[in-house]
């Protein structure tokens, strides 16, 4: 049986180098899924609640993990507003949560 925990992140352009390298775990091979929501926030608020967990600051995106055996990551859903360029803070967010699908909790 799969077990859903729920990772959430406030995505900030910068981070140190060793906090990147230094995750909790380091998953190479998982499904990955992209959800393209209007309101992160929103979507983000309703899948903590369904893990039990309140959120109280503002996000760009989270990640729900499919766990396999309680351990490796199987599946990851990613859910993000819509990029509007190549280089703004969606598209950063999306590249911030995917990592944490393979590295788990890295700040």
């Amino acid at each position: 049986m799969k077990t859903l925990l729920v990772l959430l992140l406030v995505c900030s352009p910068v981070f140190a180098r060793e906090q990147v390298e230094k995750g909790s775990q380091q998953i190479e091979d998982f499904t990955l899924h992209i959800r393209i929501v209007k309101d992160a926030r929103e979507e983000c608020k309703k899948r903590l609640k369904e893990a039990g967990v309140m959120l109280e600051e503002s996000v760009h995106g989270c990640v729900v993990a499919g766990y396999r055996n309680g351990s490796e990551v199987e599946e990851c859903f990613v859910f993000i507003e819509t990029p509007r360029r190549v280089d703004d803070d969606n598209m950063a967010t999306l590249g911030h949560e995917v990592w944490h699908c393979s590295r788990g909790d890295f700040h």
